[in-house]
């Protein structure tokens, strides 16, 4: 589990956070849904030691491997996508061999349905196929946890689905600990198992939901899940009222 203790945070003359306190169980997906500029970012990079509390403590992180899916996919262009890869994987304990490094590296583009764009570079791939490569990056690096700030959000639905369905199988066969910011109901009520909604800075928890649709059974038309959804839209229009 991930615990954040009375952590303060400033960006500039903003106050982001003033003692917040937050967990994260381990193996599940968290999800933190609020507003932009509400620090959303910054708890990422606090997460991954990036940015340090001015107050407080962050638990459970150590000194255990962490992956980062950032807003943009920030791939190297120069290299192939299996190349982007076997960049990430190479120097990492029990992955030094080339030929493990290649062999991970195929098999997470193969589990994406990317095993036929390995030789391709960033720019001549879509949006949606860059940020599945990604996605599969994410999951070749043995990462104990999983930090995801906002990955979708350039996306149109369609997409972010597919998206969503190829994260979730991966998500499950390793169930990294997952902290996933984003704006968007709909990308919280399908991805988290716990959703946390933040007010405007310096944030506030004003609600939190443990949701209670399996991973695998969540669509957007499941009553269950329209009913979280509508709780999650009360709790932001009933703080703006």
């Amino acid at each position: 589990m991930i615990r954040l203790v009375n952590v303060q945070k400033r960006f500039g003359e903003l106050l982001l956070f003033d003692g917040l306190n937050l967990r994260a169980p381990g193996g599940k997906v968290s999800v933190i849904l609020g507003p932009s500029g509400c620090g959303k970012t910054s708890l990422l990079n606090m997460l991954a030691g990036i940015l340090q509390p001015e107050g407080g403590r962050i638990e459970g992180v150590g000194t255990r491997r962490i992956s980062y899916l950032f807003q943009e996919p920030r791939l190297i262009p120069w290299r192939t996508i299996r190349g982007n890869l076997e960049f990430v994987l190479q120097g990492n304990e029990g992955l030094t061999e080339r030929l493990e490094v290649r062999r991970r590296a195929e098999e997470a583009l193969a589990r994406v349905g990317m095993r036929d764009f390995a030789d391709a570079y960033p720019a001549e791939l879509s949006g949606g196929m860059r940020q599945r490569a990604v996605i599969a990056r994410a999951f070749a690096y043995p990462g104990e946890i999983l930090l995801m700030d906002e990955p979708l959000q350039a996306l149109d639905l369609a997409r972010k689905l597919d998206l969503v369905e190829w994260f979730l199988s991966l998500w499950a066969e390793t169930t990294p600990t997952t902290v996933f910011v984003t704006h968007d109901i709909q990308e919280a009520m399908i991805l988290g198992d716990y959703i946390t909604v933040f007010s405007a800075p310096p944030a506030r928890i004003i609600k939190e939901i443990e949701n209670p649709v399996p991973p695998a059974e969540r669509r957007l038309e499941d009553p269950r899940l329209m009913s979280v959804e509508a709780e999650l839209y009360r709790s932001i229009l009933d703080k703006r009222s």
